[in-house]
């Protein structure tokens, strides 16, 4: 094992491997029922500073600890009722933004539900063209925060 390996806690190691063969979050919560969502992102913070500190790079943009002063849910595993709460949000017309002040989560995070629970079409129109447009940036490498 390289020694940049062996300064990586288990955890991180446990889930990176499973990471690399492609599997998915709920693969690896499956495999690791101890492990939340938490974790897998704490790994790879874990790998990305090992990377920073070996290479010269500078530090990731932003840690899950600084995102949180923010959003103080960012990161947590969704819950059912959040999931209900989400629903009813956006069928009330709410935009993104108003959503993610709501459930103390960032907009990215909330695009992302609404599109896991296949509610995209339940957005006001003006909501579905500004992710339209979000999306579209996304796939161009663009910043859209």
């Amino acid at each position: 094992m390289p020694d940049s390996v062996s300064q990586l806690s288990r955890t991180a190691i446990a889930v990176l491997e499973m990471i690399a063969a492609g599997c998915t979050y709920e693969q690896i919560l499956s495999a690791y029922p101890e492990l939340s969502y938490l974790h897998i992102f704490r790994a790879a913070q874990e790998a990305l500073n090992l990377a920073a500190s070996s290479s010269g790079t500078p530090r990731p943009a932003y840690t899950v600890a600084e995102k949180r002063e923010r959003y103080p849910r960012a990161y947590e595993q969704w819950t059912d009722s959040e999931d209900a709460r989400l629903r009813t949000l956006v069928q009330a017309g709410n935009t993104i933004g108003h959503i993610a002040g709501q459930l103390q989560r960032n907009w990215g995070a909330i695009r992302s539900r609404v599109q896991k629970l296949g509610l995209v079409n339940d957005l006001t129109p003006q909501e579905q063209a500004r992710m339209g447009r979000i999306v579209a940036r996304e796939s161009l490498g663009k910043p859209v925060e």
